[in-house]
């Protein structure tokens, strides 16, 4: 080995020793693209400004989950929604007085639990049923009543999360009138858009935002009983990362505010539809916003 050579790989084995002795952030989000989005939105805001290594564990079941490895330490950081966390996971009843007390009374319960609920990001995931836009058409369906009599022969899409969740399918099933529990189908989140435009499903739960509804020529069922409540975008974090990273809630409190309704569309069609990688495309957005170099 020439001597000129000694130093390069002595200066590359250090180099790797210092990254292997990084501290690990565990960033944990569902599979399905809005919550890969905004992990990665996550992950990158703190490698940019901590000197640490990020693992990605982006294939939860669903906000449960992502809760209770919280709670064991498995996660540090996980997106959730103020208002299914505070009813579908925290088992607390919708308050009045819309989305911002849902979300102070979902902060306080988690407080006490060792997770902190950090401000909302700036948009809310309003929940919906949607069809292909030429089977509504044909039959008529403009709400979700309309689904009414036709559960026995309409098959119907939902992630586990989503049809075990008490503000999900059981409350929409007893809020409608609904009984598609025959010809339910359990999904993935990443399959729910694609079996409904190929015709595996006639109807699957997902939200009024997706960047993937004009592309598939869907129609967004009306909500004529007002079940779907706003539901504000936040990250939650074991209040454990933060006693070790202190910076850690100023560094993911620079996100709150600044991710728009029209913003969360466009980021979730250009990785629907452009097929543009989430991690490319959560970057992009954050050096357009100033937040990342």
């Amino acid at each position: 080995m020439s001597r000129g050579l000694r130093p390069i790989l002595l200066l590359c084995a250090l180099a790797a020793g210092c990254g292997a002795e990084k501290p690990l952030i565990v960033i944990g989000a569902k599979g399905d693209t809005e919550q890969r989005l905004l992990g990665h939105l996550a992950a990158l805001m703190v490698t940019s400004r901590l000197p640490v290594r990020v693992n990605r564990q982006f294939n939860l079941d669903g906000m449960e989950e992502g809760y209770r490895a919280l709670l064991r330490g498995d996660l540090d950081i996980c997106p959730g929604y103020a208002d299914s966390l505070l009813t579908g996971v925290l088992h607390r009843r919708r308050p009045e007085g819309g989305p911002e007390r849902a979300y102070r009374i979902a902060r306080d319960t988690l407080d006490g639990r060792g997770i902190r609920l950090l401000a909302p990001l700036g948009f809310s995931r309003a929940g919906a049923l949607l069809m292909r836009a030429n089977e509504a058409r044909r039959w008529g369906v403009r709400s979700i009543s309309d689904l009414r009599g036709r559960e026995g022969w309409w098959r119907a899409g939902f992630t586990p999360d989503f049809a075990a969740r008490p503000d999900g399918w059981p409350g929409l099933s007893r809020a409608y009138g609904l009984a598609f529990h025959a010809r339910l189908r359990h999904m993935a989140p990443g399959r729910l858009y694609a079996s409904l435009a190929r015709g595996v499903v006639e109807v699957i739960a997902g939200t009024a935002s997706d960047g993937r509804i004009a592309a598939l020529r869907l129609a967004v069922l009306k909500d004529d009983r007002g079940f779907f409540p706003p539901d504000e975008a936040c990250l939650l974090v074991r209040a454990r990362a933060l006693d070790r990273f202190p910076a850690l809630e100023v560094i993911l409190g620079r996100l709150s505010g600044r991710i728009t309704a029209e913003a969360m569309r466009r980021l979730n069609a250009a990785v629907e539809i452009e097929g543009r990688p989430a991690e490319a495309v959560a970057g992009e957005f954050l050096r357009d916003q100033g937040l990342i170099p």
